[in-house]
């Protein structure tokens, strides 16, 4: 008895085909999200954690968070 007999020739070429399309189906759907994509894009994420990296960092308590852009105490 060998491997094949179970699910024959023809059934293995089967699942082997569908394999091969669903693939190539995930294949082309990224390349072309990579295609559609601006120019302007491509390494954003790794640009952005290095600006991020170069602001500093600021943190604001409770009351002082409504007046950093210099609303009046009224408001505040």
């Amino acid at each position: 008895m060998n491997a094949t007999s179970g699910l024959g020739t023809l059934g293995l070429l089967a699942l082997g085909a569908t394999g091969l399309y669903y693939g190539l189906s995930k294949a082309r759907s990224r390349l072309e999200l990579s295609l559609g994509k601006h120019r302007s894009l491509a390494g954003h994420p790794r640009m952005a954690r290095r600006v991020a990296a170069l602001v500093p960092g600021y943190q604001y308590g409770p009351l002082e968070v409504f007046g950093v852009d210099g609303a009046p105490e009224s408001v505040i």
